[in-house]
């Protein structure tokens, strides 16, 4: 039974796809897919459809064009029906959108369904009989929605898999490679579509190496279409942005610098992180030397239970500090504002190198290894699965791999448990962008001096670097002794209820 109080919560901002409406939707808005399919919404997702004949193309979510900053999501579906051609065509014309969406483009004889260039509007999909024709796909925004509508069982593989995890409160919890805990539902991977009617995946890239890039160049592009997002988003959205000491939020508030006369500005100060941790005191030192507001969200010391309730049905994948979270931006981040974020940077960041490795070299268990998620064979079963899909990439396969499993994977969980709570935007979520940047030398990319980030921030706001980026960490006292009880081991014998009452005071 949902507590009335949240019952607006329940599905927030998700959508489910099938022959009928799904039932586990409060008063959702329905979209007819021509007379195959019905895409079921919550009210607060945006979806846009634009019909010619026998066609339509579907907009689950926004898309932004840093090329044309005044379109619509109306505006920019009547360019792609307008294209024309074979549906498969369509994807293509989709390169320079931002933003958080997925796209079904239906014809008589065709039907795909991909999304945004990192799938941070997730989607994922399952044949409920097996041997069923593809007229029996499903699709939906989360897993628990397509097991419940359908009765599907979690494995015992993956359950177990769950519990080798033994996840701290502060991890996220997500599945590798496109497997989730059920056998029968898949996620539909970054830079793949799939066929509505066969059922069938198919990877649509990459299909060519990334062409090295003018270093100058580089930048002013990126700034351009940095900037043309930037836009797009002020015109249809009140905007917030998430800070800390790092560079992928420094370049999004250098980004912001148009924004600022009403750019909402807020760090969450987790129970592990006094105030003068380096993520809570550098933006707040630099912020008001921008003359900007910073808010500090608390983390919450007491549990709203029936919002805990519907975090963890709304997402099947919840892990228990995770709700948390959730409930602090619930809390205290304004409804209203859309909150701009540096996710998937770190496709463009030479994040995973296996250095004296070559590519055809790469095994399943180096690939395990770099998640850092645990060596169970249900994982090692995923990372084999996607190493043999990936075959031999035309872009390098440690930055496919963080394509697809970190942003794809790993930070679209992210977004999608906090979807009960705010919407979203990683301005650098943009297909024509991250191929630009990858074409750029790796050694202006790559840590620690990330010389291409912090060029690209001093061409957007070069005051934003007046407070060191990621400095090292002041040690007080009580840190000290904190880390040399935790190195000691002696946390491990230590109750769990002790350990989280503690944190809940210190919150």
């Amino acid at each position: 039974m949902v507590d009335s109080t949240h019952s607006n919560l329940v599905r927030r901002r998700q959508f489910a796809l099938g022959k009928t409406a799904c039932s586990e939707f409060i008063d959702p808005v329905l979209t007819a897919i021509g007379d195959r399919w019905i895409v079921t919404s919550h009210r607060e997702l945006e979806v846009t459809q634009v019909t010619e004949a026998d066609r339509s193309i579907t907009l689950i979510g926004f898309a932004l064009d840093g090329n044309q900053p005044a379109a619509s999501n109306h505006d920019l579906l009547q360019q792609l029906l307008a294209h024309g051609g074979p549906v498969s065509g369509l994807i293509a014309q989709t390169s320079t959108w931002g933003g958080r969406w997925a796209v079904i483009a239906h014809s008589s004889d065709s039907s795909l369904i991909w999304n945004d260039a990192t799938a941070q509007r997730p989607v994922y999909y399952a044949l409920p009989a097996i041997g069923q024709s593809g007229d029996g796909l499903v699709c939906a925004a989360e897993p628990g929605l397509l097991a419940h509508s359908h009765k599907f069982q979690k494995s015992a593989a993956a359950v177990d898999f769950v519990r080798s995890r033994e996840v701290s409160d502060f991890e996220v919890y997500w599945m590798p490679g496109d497997v989730t805990v059920y056998d029968e539902v898949r996620a539909l991977l970054p830079n793949h579509c799939l066929d509505l009617r066969s059922g069938a995946v198919r990877r649509f890239w990459p299909t060519s190496a990334v062409a090295p890039v003018d270093y100058d160049t580089a930048v002013a592009e990126s700034v351009r279409l940095l900037r043309g997002q930037l836009e797009a988003a002020q015109r249809r959205f009140k905007l917030s942005i998430s800070m800390t000491a790092g560079w992928d939020s420094r370049m999004m508030l250098a980004l912001c610098k148009p924004a600022v006369g009403d750019l909402h500005a807020f760090t969450l100060a987790y129970p592990n992180q006094p105030r003068d941790t380096r993520d809570v005191a550098v933006p707040a030192r630099l912020l008001a030397r921008l003359g900007m507001k910073h808010d500090i969200y608390d983390y919450p010391r007491v549990i709203d239970e029936s919002l805990r309730d519907i975090i963890r049905s709304n997402n099947d994948s919840v892990a228990k500090g995770y709700c948390a979270d959730t409930q602090a931006i619930f809390e205290q981040h304004p409804t209203e504002r859309v909150c701009v974020t540096g996710d998937v940077a770190e496709i463009v960041k030479c994040h995973w190198r296996l250095p004296g490795r070559t590519d055809r070299d790469v095994t399943a268990e180096e690939l395990m290894g770099l998640l850092k998620i645990g060596n169970h064979p249900f994982l090692l079963d995923a990372m084999r699965r996607w190493l043999q899909q990936a075959g031999t990439p035309a872009i390098s396969l440690c930055d496919l791999f963080c394509w697809e499993q970190m942003a794809g994977r790993w930070q679209s969980q992210i977004r999608a448990e906090y979807d009960v709570a705010q919407d979203s935007f990683a301005p650098l979520n943009c297909r024509s962008l991250l191929v630009l940047m990858l074409g750029v030398a790796e050694d202006k990319r790559r840590s620690p001096e990330f010389v291409f980030f912090r060029d690209v921030i001093q061409a957007l706001w070069p005051e934003t670097l007046a407070e060191p980026i990621n400095p090292p960490e002041v040690q007080s006292l009580s840190r000290r002794l904190r880390h040399a009880v935790a190195k000691s081991g002696i946390t491990q014998v230590i109750p769990r209820s002790v350990k989280d009452a503690i944190k809940r005071r210190r919150g």
